[in-house]
């Protein structure tokens, strides 16, 4: 029973105090982020995005116009709408892709690269996989990298204008991009995006 009380008694001189500074901590930190927290989101939002779509130059000058208004969560919305415009809006044209090494393609490649009726070739996931692996796994219109069962295809040239299905003819793009380039109403289609909704619920 003396152990037991001795073991209660111990613990809770090392539990009081790690709470204690756990709360002081805690205290400062969101006092420091309240004075100072439009930076911190503006550091945050522009490396964020830099680093997950390299390859759409983002403008910045969205925080300097947004300053004069007050609300600090209706600036940050209007920050994040004006980033997923110049997503959207950024404009793509499929281009012939590089030529894959001959090692990597099969027998069948040449004769099933040819467009039969309006049917796809029996190797596509196979075609797609190979052409994701040549994008470095990456979407080629804004540079997101991208899981496999994630990628899209389009292509350079539509197989209705006569296009085929070699790779060359086959580029990589990610679902928001993909949206993108399919849409008949682009308005409709931002509010579809993953984007938006990622960077609503990571930073509002």
């Amino acid at each position: 029973m003396a152990l037991g009380n001795m073991f209660i008694f111990i613990s809770l001189i090392i539990f009081i105090p790690v709470v204690s500074l756990y709360i002081y901590r805690k205290t400062i930190f969101n006092s420091y982020y309240t004075k100072n927290d439009i930076e911190y989101f503006s550091y945050s939002l522009k490396t964020f995005i830099e680093n997950t779509y390299p390859r759409i130059p983002f403008k910045f000058t969205i925080f300097e116009q947004s300053k004069n208004i007050s609300s600090l969560k209706l600036r940050e919305e209007k920050i994040i709408e004006d980033i997923v415009h110049q997503y959207s809006n950024y404009p793509y044209q499929v281009q012939t892709q590089k030529v894959v090494n001959k090692e990597e393609l099969w027998s069948s490649y040449e004769v099933d690269s040819k467009p039969f009726k309006d049917k796809n070739p029996i190797d596509l996931k196979r075609r797609k996989n190979l052409a994701w692996k040549r994008a470095q796994y990456r979407c080629d219109r804004c540079g997101l990298l991208l899981k496999s069962e994630d990628a899209k295809l389009l292509f350079a040239k539509e197989i209705k204008q006569g296009g085929s299905f070699h790779l060359e003819n086959l580029a990589i793009v990610c679902n928001d991009c993909y949206l993108i380039t399919e849409a008949k109403d682009q308005n409709k289609s931002t509010l579809e995006l993953k984007i938006f909704s990622l960077l609503e619920s990571r930073y509002l």
